[in-house]
């Protein structure tokens, strides 16, 4: 399901944001599309490029199975989407896009269990594994801001497990106790942001001492003693295997951030209902270090190369049963948080795991990291697109 909703999304990869006062202007917007756009994908994806009148060769595409257990339009997660463009110029963003919920499709919607990566109803992991393809090392930040842009137009989801069946609907509705119907989340009124700062000039990495130290002084935050005391209580209840060693920084998975955050005293005085810290993040590749690109040679762990998987057993049952006492917008910010933690694939080769972290794979000898099919953008597939600009247009 998720390569091809990064199919369907395909053709925003020339979407970014720029300095605004040196790039063209947009044409108008484009209508709304008439209809709510939802499954199967191979409509969906049709519909969403022809709301922006682009042309694109899908027969490069591979063709877009159907996705067995999805319901009907549902949730408030269907939507109508419409689309305005320019021309195509270096450092701006030629095609830009928004959404409005159809709330007329607002029963809930009953989803089967994500099939991949042992999500159960973790939809919202799903989208953030999406999302997280502007990680790249290799985007130029426009381009980095115009993907996450797009992707921030697909349904937000917000789900529950009632019995083997998940209960979904998208924000800002969640599911009720008992998921019976949609319910519109209490929003809470949270202090602003301070400004994002800069990215980080060091790639930051393990030991676990090394990487909070870089991360809290980078971002200037202190946590709260209470949640000093959770997060030291659960790291101390994982045991790393006898002898293990942090590589050097390797896979692609050592990053730099750049943070925003609230002040700890505003969040105290909403009840603790407001996540204190917002975090992007880019992986650090061959041009910021020398091994940074190199596949990651580790020994197994648990008897397996499967620490992502390890890795999840770990903090999993703990981060699901406090998740299910917090407010949503704390719940939110902690799933984010979560969901920048370094993860990856690897594969066995002569009894040793080779690992590189999303957005990268190892290649099938183990001896380099490539980019995944999932968040290859048109120029990685030989995409064409054609922008159907009038001629006119360019003497605007």
């Amino acid at each position: 399901m998720m390569k091809i909703l990064a199919i369907l999304l395909a053709f925003y990869a020339y979407s970014a944001f720029a300095n605004e006062d040196s790039c063209p202007a947009f044409s108008d917007w484009r209508p709304w599309t008439d209809k709510c756009l939802w499954f199967p994908i191979d409509e969906m994806r049709h519909d969403w490029v022809n709301a922006c009148d682009v042309n694109i060769d899908f027969s490069a595409l591979p063709p877009a199975p159907v996705i067995p257990g999805l319901p009907g339009k549902c949730g408030h997660c269907s939507f109508k989407f419409r689309c305005r463009k320019r021309a195509k110029t270096e450092g701006c963003n030629p095609i830009d896009g928004e959404h409005v919920a159809c709330d007329e499709h607002g029963d809930v919607c009953d989803m089967p269990k994500f099939p991949l990566h042992n999500l159960g109803c973790r939809y919202e992991f799903a989208s953030m594994y999406l999302q997280q393809c502007v990680n790249r090392a290799d985007l130029p930040d426009w381009k980095r801001e115009g993907y996450r842009k797009m992707f921030d137009l697909l349904p937000h989801f917000h789900c529950s497990e009632v019995g083997e069946q998940c209960k979904c609907c998208c924000h800002p509705f969640e599911p009720s106790a008992d998921g019976s119907t949609c319910e519109r989340i209490e929003e809470s009124a949270c202090e602003p942001f301070s400004a994002w700062n800069d990215w980080s000039d060091k790639c930051m990495w393990f030991p676990p001492a090394e990487l909070k130290q870089d991360f809290t002084s980078h971002c200037n935050f202190q946590m709260p003693e209470e949640s000093k005391d959770k997060a030291k209580e659960m790291i101390e209840k994982f045991k790393l295997p006898e002898g293990f060693e942090f590589p050097s920084r390797c896979g692609y998975c050592s990053f730099k951030v750049k943070c925003r955050s609230r002040a700890v005293e505003s969040t105290a005085n909403h009840e603790k209902e407001c996540f204190p810290l917002e975090i992007r993040k880019k992986a650090c590749g061959p041009d910021d270090c020398e091994t940074c690109g190199n596949t990651c040679e580790l020994p197994k762990m648990m008897g397996s190369c499967n620490y992502t998987e390890n890795l999840r057993k770990f903090i999993g049952p703990g981060l699901k049963s406090r998740m299910k006492k917090m407010p949503h917008g704390m719940r939110d910010g902690l799933l984010q948080m979560v969901g920048h933690l370094p993860h990856g694939k690897c594969i066995e080769k002569d009894e040793k795991c080779y690992c590189c972290c999303h957005p990268y794979e190892p290649n099938a000898a183990g001896d380099a990291c490539v980019v995944k099919d999932i968040c290859k953008n048109p120029d990685d597939l030989g995409i064409e697109i054609d922008m159907n600009m009038p001629e006119s247009f360019f003497f605007f």
